[in-house]
């Protein structure tokens, strides 16, 4: 089920023609767990529960999105790398151009989840402690990966400046974040 705006649509879009949709729009970056099945990519990114990859019509290498996996010759320290990406590894969805964010939850990994609730949870609780209203940021929307199924994830606003921790490029641990 998507979640947008509070209303929740009937029928949403597959992970595939959301992925086309964003890709037409511009720069897409996609999160996903590198520690799945059916995933290359380069061994020194391959343990990665939170991959985060940037995917383009413009950049020079092909790029195939088909029915259940992503190919595509990205760039990794300047040379080039043809990944697989199955479409049930990635969990995250953030387009670049439109600002749109989608979460997966039933393709996420535990940990993914467990980052997700904390700042879910904090942005509760700031909220029921009746601070000043922080400028907000763009809408986290929840996806069933599942057929039919309910998304476990509600649509939630992140005031600007929480969230979790940051990463950097040495930094292995899971997190998400809203996209500008």
């Amino acid at each position: 089920m998507l979640y947008r705006g509070g209303m929740a649509d009937a029928s949403p879009p597959t992970k595939r023609d959301l992925l086309l949709r964003l890709l037409d729009a511009g720069k897409v970056m996609v999160q996903l767990d590198a520690r799945r099945s059916g995933v290359v990519v380069p061994e020194h990114v391959s343990s990665q529960c939170d991959l985060k990859l940037n995917l383009s019509h413009r950049f020079a290498g092909p790029m195939e999105v088909g029915e259940e996996m992503v190919r595509a010759e990205l760039s990794f320290g300047g040379r080039p790398f043809v990944c697989e990406l199955p479409l049930s590894a990635i969990y995250a969805v953030v387009s670049h151009t439109t600002h749109e964010f989608f979460f997966f939850p039933s393709d996420a990994p535990t940990e993914a989840l467990a980052a997700l609730a904390e700042l879910l949870g904090k942005a509760d609780t700031d909220a029921a402690s009746g601070s000043q209203a922080p400028r907000r940021r763009p809408r986290l929307e929840a996806l069933d990966g599942g057929e039919g199924g309910e998304a476990p994830h509600r649509a939630a606003e992140v005031p600007e400046g929480e969230g979790a921790p940051k990463s950097s490029a040495r930094s292995r641990a899971p997190h998400l974040r809203v996209v500008k």
